[in-house]
């Protein structure tokens, strides 16, 4: 035998689930908003700060040495393929004149480093402490310009039969930051002076 529910208790029963519809979806509606502005505030602080929950893979000071064996051999393609802001360092251009040839060369064979401690990272940013030994160029063209009694280029061979004797060494803090799945090395002042035998 069929059973009716009388009309007055149907929309009781209708309203009740409406009711209860309505609560669930404002449940939802609400927690989908959440969701979207925390994702904004992620979008917006990690364009600011970079990568905040991807740990930064690699061994910033694997960089460091890859960069500076690369300087050292003369690969400035790849040397410069680890530096953020720099496409060159100008050590690629061959001087025109006789003496700066000399000069450029005999900084190239001068170069040589050593790590100090270990690398501190913090975040998407580290830094390396290097000993970086090199030619002073200013102090070999100074000397060289004192030689009254030679000329400029036999003045410079004279002094480049002695050149150890006019190498140098700087410290150096050299700052790398996680970019792009890699690390990369910010150059600074004295880095880029260093390498270019201090002349800048």
């Amino acid at each position: 035998m069929l059973s009716f529910i009388p009309v007055q208790q149907e929309t009781r029963i209708s309203k009740g689930f409406k009711d209860f519809m309505k609560k669930k979806s404002l449940f939802w509606i609400t927690v989908s908003i959440i969701a979207v502005i925390t994702a904004m505030i992620l979008c917006f602080v990690g364009a600011g700060k970079g990568i905040l929950i991807a740990k930064p893979l690699g061994d910033p000071q694997k960089t460091v040495t890859e960069f500076l064996d690369a300087i050292i051999a003369g690969d400035y393609q790849k040397a410069y393929g680890y530096l953020d802001g720099y496409s060159t360092l100008g050590l690629e251009q061959e001087p025109e004149s006789p003496e700066g040839k000399l000069v450029m060369e005999a900084l190239k064979q001068s170069y040589s480093y050593s790590l100090s401690g270990t690398c501190a990272k913090k975040g998407i940013n580290a830094s390396q402490i290097i000993l970086l030994s090199r030619l002073d160029v200013k102090a070999v063209n100074n000397y060289a310009a004192a030689r009254s009694d030679l000329d400029y280029l036999s003045a410079l061979q004279t002094v480049l039969a002695d050149v150890r004797q006019y190498y140098t060494s700087d410290i150096i803090d050299i700052s790398l930051k996680y970019i792009n799945g890699q690390w990369k090395i910010i150059p600074d002042s004295t880095l880029i002076s260093a390498l270019q035998g201090g002349l800048s």
